[in-house]
């Protein structure tokens, strides 16, 4: 297991690479001349592909020999056969950013045997830095935060998506309408990382999604575990990092938001 100086080294390099793949971000932003779209409705700009050049280059260049996985480049090793694997999002709620709507941010986590030990996620506006190392906290702009104290559902605020071109998060549509009913409401940014990263901050309290991937959640994942939150599948185990189903929270809703989706299954 890495020992607290490589981690140290690992989330140097993670923060580095976050700030610079952001003032990519920043150059580019409300600046686009042109927006792509890759499978049926995801957009991609010129943005997102800079952004991910600047922040592999600078992971290869400190760790050749690492595995990445990104989400426009795709994987640079079997992501099972990785010891260290890079999990990137250059550009997390590109809808949002190709809109000109400020809720995005560059997402980088490192995993080790499959489970994150760094996590960095930065949002260039308004500045804000999350990082987390195992077992070493959770922080914002080097200030130690936590979890919301919220204890029941329906106090709580909850946070959800689905992407309309996947029939596997159709299921949420229903579910945010229902829980919307039994909690203080469910709010839809498009950014999951943005997300994790509000709920380890304790400014939302429960969150829960289908059809996400490595680098959407293994860098928030990390945040919220630190900050004193739990992480889980649908079922209450340990999530599949190469993707599908999650389930985040304060933990102290986290049975009952479970419950409550399973009620809406049955």
């Amino acid at each position: 297991m890495t020992d607290n100086s490589d981690l140290q080294e690992y989330l140097n390099v993670a923060r580095e690479a976050a700030y610079k793949g952001g003032a990519v971000l920043l150059r580019h932003w409300r600046r686009l001349k042109e927006v792509n779209v890759k499978g049926e409705s995801d957009l991609v700009t010129i943005a997102d592909k800079e952004s991910e050049e600047v922040v592999l280059g600078i992971i290869k260049g400190h760790y050749p020999n690492h595995g990445i996985i990104a989400e426009e480049s795709g994987a640079h090793c079997a992501v099972e056969g990785c010891t260290f694997l890079w999990a990137v999002d250059p550009l997390d709620g590109t809808t949002n950013y190709a809109h000109g709507y400020p809720e995005f941010a560059v997402s980088i986590a490192l995993l080790e045997d499959g489970e994150p030990i760094v996590g960095v996620v930065y949002e260039p506006i308004p500045e804000l830095l999350f990082h987390a190392t195992l077992d070493g906290g959770a922080f914002l702009n080097g200030e130690l935060i936590s979890v919301s104290a919220v204890s029941r559902l329906k106090e709580a605020l909850l946070i959800s998506g689905y992407f309309m071109s996947d029939p596997s998060t159709s299921a949420n549509v229903s579910e945010m309408s229902r829980l919307d009913e039994v909690s203080h409401g469910v709010r839809k940014t498009g950014a999951a990382a943005v997300n994790l990263v509000d709920l380890a901050n304790g400014s939302i309290d429960g969150f829960w999604y289908r059809g996400l991937k490595i680098w959407d959640i293994a860098a928030g994942a990390l945040i919220v575990r630190e900050a004193g939150g739990k992480v889980t599948n649908y079922r209450g185990k340990s999530p599949d990092w190469t993707g599908g189903e999650v389930i985040a929270s304060n933990d102290r809703i986290h049975n009952e938001l479970i419950e409550a989706l399973e009620s809406y299954e049955a």
